[in-house]
């Protein structure tokens, strides 16, 4: 998949607008797998910004990890890291939090 990405991302990217990578990237989110069915992922308004709240079956309610995704305030959304946040969920026993923060203009 990382060959595929390197491959898909930085050969386009280099001759695009931001709007262009943007919907690219979106467009992308279909390969990315679903967490497992035990996996709860609730979108909340944490004080004002929209936030994925994920937990697993191992996350302990005391516990909580927040996650700011990558993409340099030009790409991403918690959606395109869903992938990686339940493992993290899992991992850290935790409630784990991803701020949908906005992106550069």
């Amino acid at each position: 998949m990382r060959l595929g990405l390197s491959w898909f991302v930085k050969r386009r990217a280099r001759h695009e607008t931001l709007d262009q990578s943007r919907r690219r990237f979106r467009a992308m989110e279909a390969l990315i797998p679903y967490p497992p069915w035990d996996t709860e992922t609730v979108t909340i308004d944490a004080c004002g910004v929209s936030a994925d709240r994920v937990v697993t079956p191992a996350s302990r309610p005391n516990r909580h990890v927040l996650y700011l995704h990558g993409g340099a305030y030009r790409l991403g959304a918690p959606s395109t890291y869903r992938h990686f946040t339940w493992r993290i969920a899992s991992a850290a026993q935790a409630q784990v939090l991803v701020i949908d923060y906005r992106l550069a203009p």
